[in-house]
């Protein structure tokens, strides 16, 4: 059944902040996307797709979909444009509900590393360190302050499926730090003038860990960086003044990856 000029604008709304938050739902496009989505059993609540646009790869996924009940829609490849944050679309896009949880109460015990992002704001670093996230055994993600939009189509196409694999969690920083106390959480903060890593390795193992990365502007905020954090670093030639975020937050959860 073809859908409506309104409901086409609902749709198009997700595309913005506003209509996200509002309305609870993201969009998530391209067949690599939606491959991951399928592969991890994250469905989405409706597919559309454009049949001048899409290939037999994409045609195949459509059929896996349908055989798991997920409503398909045809819509002109127009349309399908106009939904599309990439300069090629491959002609399928997926709604999907938010998982983004606020408030601290949504926190699993059996989670032993959290990645806390901090005022972040650029949503190729996001995604690839919520990518990085789950290569490396942190599942769950706290995030605070002005760190990009989880759920922007640029986030969600960066991080290259595990959007729809990781926990995250929106909050307070204050929150969060009384859900660190309350769980008896190490935090770790990353810092150029922390410790080396190999020690911090040692001080931490057998603790669960928080490790918290900041905007490359300004690093993290005093009150993460207080008292009881462990500030940590990453040793690298002089020549270079400090590391993408991205890459230095990759860098030290596979330093951490195998502290259990």
């Amino acid at each position: 059944m073809p859908i409506t000029r309104n409901e086409f604008k609902l749709i198009k709304s997700y595309l913005t902040k506003k209509g996200r938050k509002t309305h609870q739902k993201y969009i998530a496009e391209g067949v690599r996307l939606l491959e991951d989505s399928y592969r991890h059993m994250v469905f989405p609540k409706q597919v559309l797709y454009s049949k001048s646009l899409i290939d037999v790869r994409g045609e195949h996924l459509l059929m896996n979909f349908k055989k798991k009940d997920v409503p398909i829609v045809q819509i002109s490849s127009n349309d399908i444009k106009l939904l599309s944050d990439t300069k090629s679309p491959q002609g399928i896009i997926g709604i999907f509900n938010m998982q983004e949880k606020t408030g601290i109460e949504s926190f699993s015990k059996k989670i032993r590393k959290v990645l806390w992002c901090e005022n972040i704001s650029d949503p190729g670093n996001v995604g690839t360190l919520i990518r990085s996230a789950l290569a490396f055994g942190f599942k769950m993600i706290f995030v605070s302050g002005d760190t990009a939009d989880i759920y922007s189509p640029k986030v969600v196409r960066a991080t290259m499926g595990a959007i729809f694999k990781v926990h995250i969690v929106k909050d307070e920083t204050h929150n969060i730090l009384k859900l660190i106390k309350r769980e008896n959480l190490q935090l770790l903060a990353a810092d150029m003038h922390g410790k080396p890593i190999h020690f911090v390795k040692k001080q931490v193992k057998s603790s669960r860990i928080v490790l918290a990365v900041g905007s490359e502007g300004f690093g993290l905020s005093q009150e993460i960086k207080s008292d009881p954090a462990i500030m940590v670093r990453i040793d690298h030639d002089q020549a270079v003044e400090s590391l993408n975020v991205a890459v230095a937050g990759s860098v030290l959860m596979n330093e951490f990856q195998k502290v259990e």
